[in-house]
């Protein structure tokens, strides 16, 4: 592990020397009310443009992976799940309008049951200091936050290879959002022509209100979606084994009101009802139905408790029909059986509290979560009860025209309630829950800091390191046949660093790049661990027009954890141009994988291989009032 602290600490200092001082990075800031913001960690939130973006991206996934924190995991198609640096499945926190989205899926979370061409920008916060936010969010934060108010347009976009069109009508006023939009792809080609189970259909809908009520400000939002025969891309298919969702259904609602800088109320409901069909061609067939409820609320005041800037909060997020059933089907269509396998609910109950203090130049923050959790399967008349405390402490000061911050942070995650009860078929064989699992827990430390080294050059870094204890393992325990495991000790480090050169009016240059290691107490490497990839852009502006390259290099991924193989590096080249031929027309075309690269994803040991070279177009028109 030495070797690999001293090759990352020399890997960092060099960074920026290759950068040459030709770069500068611009984070673009979440607007934030300063009740809903600890005034520190926003340092640490950046967004993805989704609403501007010309390239159509093939998941929600890929739009988020182009942060050099977010790498992508598991199995690949429209359901494609990701990271933040490392933290997978269960340990990132992913929120629709400031709704969590939990889900008993083992890869993990998507965010793709919502249309791009509704999302507005994706905030990814990083560092310890997220585990502010529970126990799902020991990795991190992510948010999509949806289109915005007065906004009217009409959105088309068509590409070749998978043929995928997505329509998109939004209509808005200063009170009102309303939108609606379809999108369907069909099975996509690698670079050597190989069948990829990437298609699906899916219509989706957005509804969104806001008013201000004298000295309350309220909002509320729904979002609709309905998926079906979604495509599950592995390198088993077709040959060995075809999976698909043939529904994947949600309702998102939030209802939130804000009293100046007061208080907060937030209360939502997430309902999602999907189903997996998998066809092993050797063996059968077998159906699972999934459906769940995830419902809650939070409270948030702006309360002098130690500091005039202090919060203090109550939060609820409650689970309740989580069901599970499996059916299994002979070749000649006959069930072999049919049976419910987790009957389920959670409630999970915390008090929280931030401060912040400013001493001159210095910023100090601090903060306090509580958690209480109760879990329950009722078939086996099985539960869980637990308990945990964390806590943070950050420091931020200026030198100069630069920024130093460093912070502090213990973490936590229950384990899920697939984890705990679930025992039986999934798309990777056999999976047996282990309802003696113990909660995960972490210690982090990172140091990130931002330099301002010209007028038109700037650069932001970050080294960050975690200690995991009882880290949840998804093992092997015979051949097509997982469980779960605590192990003893885990470490995860790594560094990141951004830059951004401003050459002049028409062109801008960005540059990124990461590398992390990962390790259990033996010496064995985890799973999910981001290989090391650098990243350029050019951007030129010229008028209304605008051309774009990205350039990503994804180096050899050698420290490969359980259930994944070496992959070699690969080198993507995508492109996109814009026009705006009107005020109120705008087309772009755009290409991705240019290169036409034979690749893999990720390094899960039946990710498929990535779609080969596409070409598509974007066109959007927003009419004058």
């Amino acid at each position: 592990m030495t070797s690999k602290i001293t090759a990352l600490v020399a890997w960092l200092i060099c960074l920026p020397l290759l950068a040459n001082e030709q770069f500068e990075v611009i984070e673009v800031r979440a607007k934030s009310n300063q009740l809903l913001s600890n005034k520190l960690l926003v340092n640490n939130i950046d967004s993805e443009d989704i609403a501007n973006a010309t390239t159509i991206k093939p998941t929600m996934a890929d739009y988020m992976a182009q942060h050099p924190s977010i790498s992508l995991v598991g199995q690949g198609g429209l359901l494609q799940s990701y990271s933040i640096r490392g933290f997978s499945r269960a340990r990132i926190r992913t929120e629709v309008e400031g709704v969590p989205i939990i889900t008993d899926r083992r890869a993990g979370n998507s965010a793709s049951f919502i249309n791009p061409f509704f999302i507005d920008r994706v905030d990814i916060q990083t560092g310890p200091a997220s585990t502010l936010y529970g126990s799902e969010a020991m990795g991190g934060v992510i948010n999509l936050v949806a289109s915005d108010f007065d906004n009217k347009q009409i959105t088309y976009s068509l590409q070749t290879n998978d043929q995928r069109q997505n329509i998109a009508g939004l209509y808005g006023n200063e009170y009102w959002q309303y939108g609606l939009a379809y999108q369907k792809a069909n099975n996509a080609e690698s670079s050597n022509g190989k069948t990829l189970n990437t298609a699906f259909e899916q219509i989706s809908g957005l509804f969104k209100y806001r008013q201000q009520y004298q000295s309350y400000l309220v909002e509320s939002s729904w979002l609709p979606t309905l998926g079906n025969n979604i495509g599950k891309s592995s390198s088993l298919y077709p040959d060995e084994q075809v999976v698909n969702y043939p529904e994947d259904n949600h309702s998102l609602f939030q209802l939130s009101v804000t009293h100046q800088q007061d208080w907060f109320l937030k209360l939502y409901h997430h309902y999602q009802n999907w189903d997996t069909d998998t066809l092993r061609i050797k063996s059968g067939r077998n159906l699972t139905a999934y459906q769940g409820h995830t419902l809650g609320g939070l409270v948030l005041w702006k309360f002098p408790l130690i500091t005039e800037d202090s919060r203090i909060g109550l939060d609820w997020t409650s689970r309740r029909g989580v069901s599970i059933s499996e059916e299994e089907q002979a070749f000649n269509g006959s069930i072999n059986y049919a049976t419910q396998l987790v009957d389920g609910q959670q409630d999970n109950l915390a008090l929280y509290s931030d401060w912040y203090w400013q001493i001159k130049s210095l910023q100090l923050s601090a903060g306090v979560r509580y958690d209480y959790i109760h879990q329950t399967e009722f078939i086996n008349n099985q539960s869980k009860i637990d308990n945990n405390v964390s806590a943070n402490f950050s420091i931020a000061m200026p030198i100069d025209s630069h920024s130093l911050q460093l912070e502090f942070a213990s973490g936590f995650r229950f384990p899920t309630l697939s984890e705990l009860f679930f025992s039986g078929e999934t798309p990777r064989g056999t999976t047996i829950g282990n309802v003696d699992l113990l909660p995960e827990r972490s210690l982090g430390a990172q140091l990130s800091g931002r330099l301002s080294l010209s007028s038109n050059l700037s650069a932001s870094f970050a080294t960050y390191y975690y200690q995991l204890d009882d880290y949840i393992e998804r093992y092997h325990i015979a051949d097509n046949v997982r469980s779960y495991r605590n192990l003893a000790q885990a470490d995860l480090y790594g560094a990141e660093l951004e830059v951004n050169w401003q050459v002049n009016d028409s062109l801008q240059l960005d540059f990124s790049a990461q590398r992390q290691f990962g390790e259990n107490n033996d010496d064995e490497n985890l799973s999910d661990i981001m290989p090391a990839k650098v990243s350029w852009s050019t951007h030129w502006y010229w008028q209304d027009h605008t051309l774009e390259n990205d350039f990503i290099w994804a180096l050899n991924q050698e420290h490969i954890g359980t259930g994944e193989v070496k992959r070699d590096s690969y080198f993507l080249w995508n492109f996109s141009f814009s026009s705006k031929l009107s005020p109120e027309i705008s087309l772009a075309v755009y290409g991705e994988n240019l290169t036409d690269e034979i690749a893999y994803a990720t390094a899960d040991e039946d990710a498929p291989q990535i779609i080969g070279r596409t070409i598509g177009m974007k066109f959007v028109w927003q009419p004058s009032d």
